[in-house]
Parts: C-alpha cells; sequence; structure tokens
C-alpha cells in the first residue's frame, strides 16, 4: 500500500524520482494479492455496509449480491422490534447470512430462501416475547436468525444440528448456538441465536 501511494504520488508530480524496484513493487501480482488480502481482513472484521445501511439493509443488499444472478429468489424479514444491535453480533449475523446464502445458491438447488431476524426475550421458562427488550434478573434477550430454503434437503448421512463450521464458529464465540435441519415441508434449515447479552466481548475458546 506505502509503495502504491509512493508511486501515485510521484507520478501525480510529473515526476519520475522512486527507484525501480519500488515501482515494479507496487504493481506486481504480490502486491495485488495483499492488497486483496487486507481488503478481506478488513471486511471481515465489519463489513461497511453495516455502518451505512444498518444490518436488515445490509442483509437485503447482500442478499441481492449472492442471489445467483436472481436464480434464488430470497427475502429478508424481521419482527419490527430490531434496533441498533452490539456490533460484534451485527457482524456474527451478517456473515452466518451470507454463508447460509452461499450454501443455497452453490448446493440446494433451491428457487426460494427466506430469512428472519428476531429479538427474542428469554427467561427461565423459555421464550417470553419478541420486540422491544424485557428487564429483570430472570430475563435477556437473544437475536435469532433463521434461513429456511426450498431445496432438495440434506444428505440421509447427515447429522441433524451439526451446522458448517464456520456458522457455528461464529454462533459459539458469541455463547450462542446453531443449529442445521431439515424443514417441515422440505428444504433446509438453519437457526442461529445470539446472546445480546454476552456480544461485549467474544468469548475464549474452550
Amino acid at each position: 500500500m506505502l509503495a502504491y501511494l509512493l508511486v501515485a504520488t510521484a507520478l501525480g508530480a510529473g515526476r519520475s524520482v522512486l527507484p525501480a524496484a519500488v515501482v515494479a513493487l507496487a504493481f506486481s501480482p504480490t502486491h495485488r494479492y495483499l492488497r486483496r488480502v487486507v481488503g478481506r481482513l478488513v471486511y471481515g472484521l465489519r463489513p461497511p455496509a453495516l455502518d451505512q445501511l444498518g444490518l436488515l439493509a445490509a442483509l437485503r443488499e447482500r442478499a441481492l449480491h449472492l442471489s445467483g444472478g436472481g436464480t434464488v429468489a430470497i427475502t429478508v424479514d424481521d419482527d419490527g422490534g430490531i434496533v441498533p444491535l452490539p456490533a460484534a453480533v451485527e457482524v456474527a449475523a451478517y456473515h452466518i447470512v451470507s454463508e447460509s446464502i452461499t450454501n443455497v445458491v452453490r448446493h440446494a438447488g433451491a428457487t426460494r430462501c427466506s430469512i428472519r431476524v428476531t429479538k427474542v426475550c428469554l427467561t427461565k421458562a423459555g421464550p417470553a416475547m419478541t420486540g422491544p427488550a424485557m428487564t429483570g434478573p430472570e430475563k435477556h434477550d437473544d437475536l435469532t436468525v433463521e434461513i429456511s430454503d426450498d431445496g432438495r434437503g440434506l444428505p440421509e448421512r447427515y447429522r441433524a444440528g451439526v451446522g458448517p463450521a464456520g456458522i457455528r464458529e461464529r454462533a459459539t464465540e458469541l455463547g450462542g448456538t446453531a443449529h442445521i435441519g431439515a424443514c417441515p415441508e422440505g428444504g433446509t434449515l438453519v437457526s442461529v441465536r445470539l446472546p445480546l447479552r454476552t456480544a461485549t466481548g467474544i468469548r475464549p475458546p474452550g
């Protein structure tokens, strides 16, 4: 990156003052590769669309981009109770949905994919409500993300509940869960729970 900026500065000034080796590095395949790697790392930390659009709009934009040229009709819905979320939860949800859509488009043979994002308040007895957060020591909020499709479904030998590694890792890093199984009406359902109360930090492995 530094070499690239130096070359641009020199060219803009109308002078060729840089050593030939530096100029060659700036435009070499290795330099272009490193720029792509850095770009992917930055994108993986926090996609710019989350800050520019918010989670739901960013998911809709991503779904349009990954829809296979329109071969899969993808919808993104919420319960109306999604407010600004912890940054770690937004990033995890974004990448989980991205990976799930990619799997649907590439492998499921589906024509439709539905994504639903819901904020659920949990109590010891189970889900209490959706929408605005409740308060109290026995209540906490989770973000649930469900991705379903009408494709060919899971292979016969597939072990229910064991999702793709990337999806499971992103969920467990925040103390959440990821489950993959068959939809009752056919196809596949990916169901992810991301607790908001642990999202201020990432849990260490183990």
